[in-house]
């Protein structure tokens, strides 16, 4: 997760803010630049929750050919983005194999 918000970062769309507290904690906040792509996020939510059934069983069949049980790109792309929508519904391949 580091990684991708991370890499989010560097593409400026969230902004970083470290906190002074002991132990160190890190808030993230959206900035211009990523409010601006909340319209075509929200239409790509909106459609994987209108066939999530199918998309959960693509994603079986992929991971099935993969041979690994699970997608094999989890830093980019929008794998993680339906990670979090999968994992909201409580089917992720990652609830799954219990990879983190």
């Amino acid at each position: 997760m580091r990684q991708y918000l991370r890499r989010l970062e560097r593409n400026g769309l969230p902004a970083r803010h470290v906190i002074a507290i002991f132990p160190v904690a890190v808030a993230y906040g959206i900035i211009a630049l990523g409010r601006a792509l909340l319209p075509p996020f929200k239409t790509f939510h909106a459609r994987t929750m209108q066939n999530l059934d199918a998309v959960e069983a693509t994603r079986t069949r992929f991971d099935k050919r993969a041979g690994s049980g699970r997608l094999l790109d989890r830093t980019g792309g929008v794998a993680p983005f339906l990670d979090m929508i999968m994992e909201r519904r409580g089917t992720s391949s990652r609830n799954k194999t219990g990879a983190p």
